[in-house]
């Protein structure tokens, strides 16, 4: 790509983004070849997905007896109402989608960033 093509770009893109103020429009003025990759936006969708299919309704159900179910098995322990109880209550606390646990995630995806 030679720098025409470069310096058309960015004008159009810098146009765009001054004329509405919105950086979406202005970035559908690009050409993909030019567009970044933002980590930021890939894990707050990646996360919004992970609440809407892992933490909420039967996928959370779901879930949770799966891992208490590993749990109980990895110590040799039967699956009953008794044994299960006080795991399904832990995980149930540590998947709740609370600010705490997206920051925890977001700096552990984003290295702190």
């Amino acid at each position: 790509m030679g720098y025409d093509v470069i310096d058309a770009q960015m004008k159009e893109f810098y146009r765009t983004m001054f004329k509405t103020g919105l950086l979406e429009k202005a970035m559908d003025e690009v050409d993909k070849t030019f567009q970044q990759f933002h980590v930021e936006k890939f894990f707050a969708v990646t996360f919004g997905r992970y609440i809407k299919n892992g933490l909420a309704g039967t996928g959370r159900a779901e879930r949770i007896e799966r891992l208490v179910a590993e749990m109980l098995e990895e110590k040799g322990q039967a699956l009953t109402e008794e044994n299960a109880a006080p795991y399904k209550a832990e995980l149930e606390e540590q998947m709740k989608p609370t600010p705490e646990n997206f920051k925890k995630w977001a700096d552990a995806f984003m290295v702190g960033r």
